[in-house]
């Protein structure tokens, strides 16, 4: 029996699970396979078409499974944090312990340079692109939208600068928090600001979609 379930398509045709410690799959009708052990932070993309499994291994390797491969590849040796990989068209972002960023798509590691951290909240949209706060080395941050296609072509595309957090996107329609250059937050949606003293990862959408809500700093006699 297996220990604990990891991902399936919709129709149940692969599913990806771990029986005592081992990660395995199993295709239609083939008889389940192993693709590695002793494995931790698995996620699975695009398990409809030609799914990838990553996973790490002995904590700073990150590995890949594609369909159809004969053993996993490796990406990294040296991965600190990734950012991203609960999406599902398989693009994401990692970091490395001396400090690069680099962009998934794929199973092709891609390197943006300028940026050494990355806020943790980030977004991917259909057409796989990630958009993203990324800081550079005198903590400035910038929100970037990055797609295999721009980083081929020279790197990410910038969209606002002084951005603090993104804090979401809906469609078009682009909701981030800035710092106004005194100190203070600001909070933006497209580009008209529309309040002050926002707290960065508090905004949120209503039920309905047609308003959102967010929490302010209040400041008493003395601050």
């Amino acid at each position: 029996a297996a220990s604990y379930f990891i991902a399936a398509d919709d129709k149940f045709e692969t599913v990806v699970y771990d029986k005592s410690g081992v990660l395995y799959v199993k295709h239609k009708e083939e008889l389940p396979y192993a693709i590695a052990s002793g494995v931790s932070d698995v996620s699975v993309h695009n398990i409809d078409g030609k799914f990838e499994i990553y996973y790490r291994e002995n904590g700073n390797t990150l590995m890949c499974y594609r369909k159809g491969a004969k053993s996993s590849e490796m990406l990294t040796d040296k991965l600190s944090e990734v950012y991203g990989a609960e999406q599902e068209k398989g693009v994401f972002l990692y970091t490395t312990s001396d400090g690069s960023l680099y962009m998934v798509d794929h199973a092709e590691s891609t390197a943006l340079t300028g940026i050494v951290s990355v806020e943790s909240r980030l977004i991917c949209d259909e057409d796989g692109a990630i958009t993203f706060v990324g800081y550079d080395t005198t903590g400035k941050g910038t929100l970037y939208k990055a797609t295999a296609r721009l980083l081929k072509k020279g790197g990410p595309e910038v969209i606002a600068t002084d951005v603090i957090s993104l804090e979401f996107i809906d469609g078009k329609n682009l909701c981030v928090v800035k710092e106004n250059g005194a100190g203070e937050t600001e909070l933006y949606y497209n580009d008209e600001r529309v309040a002050l003293a926002v707290i960065p990862g508090t905004v949120q959408r209503t039920a309905d979609g047609s308003a959102f809500v967010y929490a302010c700093r209040t400041y008493g006699v003395g601050d």
